[in-house]
């Protein structure tokens, strides 16, 4: 087995890469206190502090009890309430006022953990950015998507009387068949048949109940339709697959 040899005087360390004789002679007084601190450690690196384990330990904790550092000046300040770890700024560079580049009023130059704040509120954001960019598109699809297909007024939509009657309807009136494949229940299979709105459930909310606005579909062609695999409890759509209402 090979030996660790010394870094410092070439003798065998054991398992360390400095020995005990020059550990024990690296030995300072700390700045601090002026207890014996070694200079190197027995790995032959650099200690990350010059003061001794426990002049090292109280200013850590004072630090911690003094609190956080701001983003913009650098000072620290104490955090007296839960929100200022988020809001990492201190009382007076939260204070600094700018203004508004849209409406000329005054706002608050920062916004959390150091941020530029652009505008004043959301009204100046749309006169100064007319058409939305993608990632803003992108938002409103995502909470689109919340809106109509993962909120409860989906199911309430659904579970009204006008909608189960106008179910019945189509299903009446196209016979209990799939309009794209005539796929129909009997001899000895079943069929999932579903009522296909032509025109969106969530875009045309006064088409939702009107009897040429449905179809009679089996689940596949149903999942074909949408191009998606329909399965709101086990599946849950894309959101880059929505489109945005047409207003």
């Amino acid at each position: 087995m090979a030996k660790n040899l010394c870094i410092l005087c070439g003798v065998d360390s054991g398992n360390n890469r400095v020995c005990k004789s020059c550990y024990q002679t690296s030995f300072q007084p700390c700045s601090n206190c002026g207890k014996p601190t070694p200079t190197i450690t027995t790995l032959g690196k650099k200690p990350k502090s010059p003061y001794c384990r426990s002049c090292t330990a109280s200013r850590t904790a004072d630090a911690r009890r003094i609190g956080v550092t701001c983003k913009i000046c650098g000072n620290r300040f104490p955090t007296k309430r839960s929100n200022d770890h988020d809001w990492q700024l201190c009382p007076s560079c939260r204070t600094i006022i700018t203004s508004c580049p849209v409406c000329k009023k005054s706002m608050p130059k920062y916004q959390k953990r150091g941020r530029l704040r652009k505008v004043c509120s959301q009204r100046c954001c749309k006169l100064l950015h007319p058409t939305p960019s993608e990632s803003i598109k992108r938002g409103q699809r995502k909470r689109f998507a919340n809106h109509i297909y993962k909120t409860h007024r989906n199911r309430i939509a659904r579970d009204k009387v006008e909608f189960k009657e106008w179910r019945q309807t189509v299903f009446e009136r196209d016979n209990y068949t799939c309009q794209d494949c005539d796929a129909h229940s009997g001899q000895g299979q079943t069929i999932e048949l579903h009522p296909h709105h032509i025109k969106s459930f969530a875009t045309y909310s006064n088409l939702r109940h009107e009897v040429a606005n449905g179809i009679t579909l089996c689940a596949t062609c149903h999942r074909k339709r949408h191009k998606h695999i329909f399965i709101g409890r086990t599946r849950k759509r894309d959101s880059r697959q929505l489109s945005l209402p047409n207003v």
